[in-house]
């Protein structure tokens, strides 16, 4: 039921967001006295386990929304109890009135409303009309929101249950002035999923993780809708039956479609409930939801860590379209998903890369041992070596990453030459046979230096460097 509220809201706010320019949302996390109620000596260890996780839930509906919502964080300062049944309150914040005879509902002085902007000023930040100096609004300014790095897109698809799909390139660009890829979807479990993720930008230090599609229908959308969302780890849904854990229930990411009716036959809960919002979206609208993970809570730990996105979950990222039938009811309502791009943008901040390694040298000694030397780069920590087939350069691609002649040496044990330079050496049996190149990458910091660059000083292509 929470993971179906969440779908709802996710769908309202996307909603209303993209439909009314000057809305402003704020959202309020939950205070719930019998998870914080440790001094009425009457502790709920449900309550005191989920709803920290309910309210981080909440928090991240606002951070996934692609204009800014604000959140109140709502805790309560007389009274609180940690995952290992801790506790810490103070009397004098508690009502003891007559018609608070529990000792769990707090005075005024005993919340604390924090209100957090969790989102950066998009094209700048409105002031209204209360500047002193009569200015509307102020661009090119850097607020101190978190800036948005790079946007990520996928570089393939594949559709699944019959689903359909013309243009899929179109969905794969953002830069081709709205051209979109037009899936058509049925009443039973067509979908289209979308993948491929860059993972190789080391040097970004990713804070928030946002997935995100634009779109629009074609057609007459009935009962049978739609519904958008990403998983880190491709698997979207659980097996039936099975046990949600406060440590094991993220397996997917709301981005467009209620919950409620669109439930699987397995477990219909609500097999009278309605779309929340109407589907029927004749101009282009962005959706867009923060992507998150399982909360962790280590042995004898008291509060629960919640990791960020890794580039390493980027690699394996999945946003799909996929039908969402209502049971019971009659099939295709015959109508296109026109969907011009999906995305995932990566909150944070970029370190400096390092340089490239230089003076490269290939040597075969007498043995028919392979000696790989280069200048060492200072600061790094290991090295790795790329094997192409240099027939691939010539038809214009490298081919020294996942598809090599040779799996790269990652982390290559190296051994100093003299004059400040390392070697790698590689045994005849190791070698790739035919004609191939040669690439050493260094790693400085967990960022893998450039693997050389082409005339017109551009990076052989990145994406082949698969030494993480």
């Amino acid at each position: 039921e929470v993971l179906d509220a969440r779908q709802n809201m996710q769908e309202v706010m996307s909603t209303l967001l993209a439909e009314i320019p000057t809305l402003d949302i704020a959202l309020n996390t939950l205070y719930d006295n019998e998870a914080y109620n440790c001094n009425s000596g009457n502790p709920s260890l449900f309550h005191r386990t989920w709803i920290p996780i309910v309210s981080r839930i909440l928090r991240e509906l606002a951070w996934g929304q692609s204009r800014r919502v604000a959140v109140n964080e709502v805790a309560a300062d007389f009274a609180h109890e940690d995952q290992l049944g801790a506790c810490s309150g103070y009397d004098g914040m508690i009502c003891r009135d007559f018609f608070q005879l529990d000792t769990i509902h707090p005075t005024n002085d005993g919340f604390a409303i924090v209100r957090e902007k969790v989102w950066e000023g998009i094209g700048g930040v409105s002031l209204g009309a209360t500047d002193a100096l009569a200015r509307s609004s102020i661009d090119e300014v850097n607020h101190g929101y978190l800036r948005r790095v790079r946007r990520l897109s996928p570089t393939t698809w594949e559709a699944r249950s019959g689903a359909a799909i013309a243009d899929p390139q179109a969905a794969l660009d953002g830069d081709d002035g709205g051209a979109p890829g037009r899936i058509t979807l049925g009443a039973s479990s067509e979908e289209l999923r979308f993948s491929g993720f860059p993972d190789w930008f080391d040097e970004i230090r990713i804070v928030r993780a946002i997935a995100g599609v634009r779109y629009r229908t074609t057609g007459t959308v009935g009962d049978d809708s739609y519904r958008v969302e990403a998983s880190l780890d491709d698997t979207f849904r659980p097996p039936p039956g099975f046990a949600y854990t406060p440590t094991n229930w993220n397996f997917f990411t709301p981005i467009v479609g209620g919950g409620g009716p669109n439930m699987p036959p397995e477990n219909a809960d609500y097999p009278g409930a309605v779309v929340l919002a109407v589907p029927d979206k004749p101009t282009y609208r962005d959706a867009s939801a923060m992507l998150g993970k399982d909360p962790e809570l280590a042995p004898g730990a008291a509060e629960y860590v919640w990791p960020a996105v890794t580039h390493a979950d980027l690699s394996t990222a999945t946003l799909r379209v996929a039908s969402a039938p209502v049971a019971g009811t009659p099939g295709n309502d015959g109508y296109e998903i026109e969907l011009d791009h999906a995305w995932i943008d990566l909150y944070g901040w970029e370190v400096a890369r390092p340089a490239e390694v230089q003076n490269l040298r290939v040597d075969l000694t007498a043995g028919d041992t392979l000696l790989v030397s280069f200048d060492e780069l200072a600061g790094a920590q290991r090295y790795n070596v790329y094997t192409g087939r240099l027939d691939s350069v010539g038809d214009g691609f490298y081919d020294h990453g996942a598809g090599a002649p040779v799996a790269a040496e990652c982390a290559a044990t190296t051994a100093p030459v003299g004059a400040g330079r390392l070697e790698v050496s590689r045994a005849a049996g190791a070698q790739a046979p035919g004609n191939t190149y040669y690439l050493v990458t260094a790693h400085v910091d967990d960022v893998e230096s450039p693997a050389g660059t082409a005339s017109d000083a551009t990076e052989i292509d990145r994406s082949a460097s698969v030494c993480h």
